[in-house]
């Protein structure tokens, strides 16, 4: 258009389609943790006797290694790092509510759970409505 010669331009080009690449991959990422957002605000909603565990271990994995693939230019942005690291803590609370849904912490005397709750200093009751 302004009668650039093509050598005196292709150094822009190049930067250009780096650009898109970058922008494309900035793309899958928080469409990756959209997906995983929306998720874990389903887990928090569930009540206690419709936990799967299993399956949402699964699901945790799945979303881990969902982010290998991301080839973000700088893998310690905050971007990547916060999404990888709520996928971490995910992965570290699931297995503590399995233990806690296990049928050894329904003691005769009620002292695991009176533990849970000085600890959380929280009172509930462990039912179908929790």
């Amino acid at each position: 258009m302004f009668k650039f010669p093509e050598s005196e331009t292709n150094g822009c080009q190049k930067i250009i389609e780096t650009i898109e690449v970058e922008v494309g991959w900035m793309l899958k990422l928080w469409q990756h943790i959209k997906k995983c957002q929306d998720r874990f605000d389903e887990y928090l909603k569930l009540k206690w006797n419709e936990m799967d565990l299993g399956e949402m271990e699964d699901e945790i994995k799945k979303m881990r290694t969902g982010l290998n693939p991301i080839k973000v230019q700088d893998r310690k942005c905050n971007t990547f790092l916060g999404i990888a690291d709520d996928i971490k803590r995910w992965s570290i609370f699931i297995p503590l509510i399995s233990d806690m849904k296990h049928d050894s912490m329904n003691t005769p005397d009620g002292r695991h759970w009176k533990k849970i709750k000085d600890t959380l200093k929280q009172d509930f009751t462990v039912d179908s409505s929790l």
